[in-house]
């Protein structure tokens, strides 16, 4: 059961389980399943390598509150990559819309939510 705990936290971000990704200083983005901020959302506050199955190209506007963010088009950081600032992006475009496999944070902007 001991083995079982310590991987626990190395197999999470495998999952797309985003509990164990550590928080970036100066990072914090939300997601919205839709244009104009409507439908499902989720904040994260640290680097997500694959987004999970439920939102897995299903991101269409989105909320940076602090940092830059680098948006792939797949899993692992791979793909074409979208990077913005702080900001809010009501649409991300056609050529990015329900394209979103995985994200992080490149750099945190100062006065950002911290840990």
């Amino acid at each position: 059961m001991r083995r079982l705990l310590l991987l626990l936290p190395a197999l999470l971000p495998l999952l797309g389980a985003d509990d164990a990704r550590a928080q970036a200083p100066g990072c914090d983005v939300t997601i919205y399943q839709h244009a104009q901020f409507a439908g499902a959302a989720r904040r994260f506050t640290g680097d997500v390598p694959w987004v999970g199955d439920a939102w897995n190209d299903q991101v269409s506007s989105i909320v940076i509150a602090a940092g830059v963010w680098q948006f792939f088009q797949h899993a692992r950081y791979e793909g074409a990559v979208l990077t913005l600032h702080p900001g809010a992006v009501g649409y991300v475009g056609d050529r990015w819309n329900d394209q979103i496999s995985s994200f992080r944070c490149v750099q945190g902007t100062a006065g950002g939510p911290r840990k």
